[in-house]
């Protein structure tokens, strides 16, 4: 069934739907100042907030074999550390699992103008009359949306390690990122949630009438599907890093049923007749 989806697809319209929306979106100044700064902020906050955490030494980590073992799969050296180091340690990690809020929050402003802008520009009538399949739109735009989330994820990871790296360092006479955790997260988690969310925000735009309708469902939404991955990840990562990739597995085989449900959702008449 697959094989047969993508087989209606021609790599040619999506990137010309693709090539269109990235010239729109350079040209919407608001929303480029919004999926940038925020992210690149947020990066940076968090390790600034260790800062205040750790100046008090008196903190101690709650013993136990089980926060021991979880802890241990990420820094090896966790034995060998005093009661601040490990302090660090845990946040170093929790709050790089935070980080996976970002690919779920950035492409919100980006997808629910996708198609619900159009509607308010007059413009989608042109789209919609064009020789390309509902398929090639909701991906194209998709696509458009996600790319340059991801991109802005990882540089947003990025900042986050170094920056953590910078702020920790004379605690613990050592680099703790990136570990095993950091690289799923870049390579695999990111860029797969971030199209999952944007799949997900891009139909939302479809059915409303504007881009802020389009923009209060998707943030509606958001909240309980922030949740739902939220879980996806720490609960692998609470036994083994590694197992955090059987989330990758559960979040592209959402991926894929959003896509088919989007698609089948997709009216052209509707399109049409919604907010004109």
């Amino acid at each position: 069934m697959s094989k047969e989806f993508f087989r209606k697809i021609r790599k040619d319209k999506v990137k010309t739907i693709f090539r269109k929306e990235i010239k729109e979106l350079l040209k919407n100044k608001e929303i480029l100042v919004t999926v940038i700064i925020m992210p690149i902020v947020f990066s940076l906050l968090i390790p600034l907030s260790m800062i205040t955490l750790n100046l008090a030494e008196e903190q101690e980590i709650p013993e136990g074999d089980q926060v021991s073992e979880i802890f241990r799969n990420l820094a090896p050296f966790w034995d060998e550390s005093t009661d601040l180091q490990k302090v660090s340690i845990v946040q170093a990690n929790l709050y790089l699992a935070f980080l996976i809020m970002i690919p779920m929050m950035v492409p919100m402003a980006i997808s629910s103008d996708s198609i619900a802008g159009e509607k308010e520009r007059k413009t989608i009538e042109g789209l919609l009359a064009a020789p390309i399949t509902k398929e090639e739109i909701l991906i194209g735009k998709a696509l458009a949306a996600a790319v340059p989330s991801i991109v802005i994820s990882w540089i947003a990871e990025i900042i986050y390690i170094i920056f953590t790296d910078i702020v920790i360092y004379n605690i613990m006479g050592r680099i703790i990122l990136p570990n095993l955790f950091a690289a799923i997260m870049f390579i695999f988690l990111m860029p797969t949630q971030t199209l999952l969310s944007t799949l997900l925000m891009t139909s939302f735009s479809s059915r409303a009438r504007g881009s802020r309708e389009a923009l209060q469902k998707s943030g509606f939404f958001a909240i309980p599907i922030i949740f739902i991955v939220s879980a996806l990840i720490f609960l692998p990562l609470l036994i083994h890093p590694s197992l955090t990739l059987a989330s990758e597995v559960i979040l592209i085989l959402l991926m894929f049923i959003i896509l088919k449900r989007a698609t089948k959702n997709f009216n052209r008449n509707k399109l049409l007749s919604v907010g004109s």
